[in-house]
């Protein structure tokens, strides 16, 4: 029994209507973000344990909370989360930098990435710093 009127979601997606897919694209990609957010972050966690060698994809996926198959339907092997980090950090980079590269050219492009590596070689004395820092942690740690 139609009574005649309209469902809200119908008045806000009507028939025909792309918005509900739009809306559903918009929830898949928010979910795989989270996602890869996730995955990633496992890697980095376990990497304070173990040499990126020895971690296993079975232990990515229980510290992410993930099934394999999901895991590789995602990803094609640990490399590619490595790829994927480095790639969410260079756009955090550039966001917060608010660069657009949509309607760059590539000589723009490679000023960015130019600017983005010499802030990293900038900071390499402090790395290792922090490296050596860790090594120690860790070896006080160890004996404790």
């Amino acid at each position: 029994m139609n009574s005649g009127k309209t469902s809200p979601s119908s008045a806000i997606c009507p028939k025909g209507s792309k918005w509900k897919e739009v809306l559903h694209m918009e929830r898949v990609k928010r979910k795989e973000s989270l996602f890869v957010e996730s995955v990633v972050e496992g890697l980095w966690e376990l990497l304070e344990d173990k040499s990126f060698e020895k971690i296993s994809v079975s232990e990515l996926v229980e510290r992410a909370g993930i099934g394999r198959v999901t895991f590789y339907r995602n990803f094609s092997n640990k490399e590619e989360i490595l790829k994927r980090s480095f790639n969410m950090e260079l756009q955090a980079w550039l966001s917060e930098r608010q660069i657009d590269l949509s309607d760059w050219t590539d000589g723009h492009l490679l000023s960015a990435l130019r600017q983005f590596f010499d802030f990293w070689y900038e900071q390499q004395d402090k790395i290792r710093f922090l490296i050596s820092l860790t090594v120690i942690l860790i070896a006080l740690v160890a004996k404790w």
